[in-house]
């Protein structure tokens, strides 16, 4: 997903299930989707601190990061909720039994769930 001021849009996903997802692996992830996108359009990646993504070299943020995740999601909201309501998404969203697909699933139900932006509010207002 990437975020612009003309709003949220979806660039693609991965089914990565059966890969050990090891450092190289996520760095040419990385590097792949930077090659796709152009260089001078990548301002900065924001991934959780696991140590496959340490290693990638992305910078330690401790938790700033998961913050500043949570605050992107609720100002993207209404393009989310665009997103998996979109024709495009069933393609992610199938009803198989991948891990793909029930990954798709599981994000549009937190995406379409009150509850869930409720308590998302609720952690920013502490912010």
């Amino acid at each position: 997903m990437a975020a612009s001021t003309g709003g949220a849009m979806f660039i693609k996903a991965i089914d990565a299930s059966g890969n050990t997802k090891d450092a190289e692996y996520v760095a040419n992830l990385f590097l792949q989707v930077i090659k796709d996108l152009g260089e001078a359009n990548v301002v900065q990646i924001v991934t959780d601190n696991a140590s496959n993504y340490k290693a990638a070299g992305v910078a330690e943020t401790r938790f700033a990061s998961s913050f500043i995740m949570a605050k992107r999601l609720r100002e993207v909201k209404t393009s989310l909720e665009k997103m998996v309501m979109d024709a495009s998404w069933k393609t992610y969203r199938a009803d198989g039994n991948t891990l793909a697909e029930t990954k798709a699933r599981e994000v549009k139900k937190c995406i379409v769930d009150d509850t869930f932006w409720d308590q998302l509010d609720y952690l920013l207002s502490f912010t």
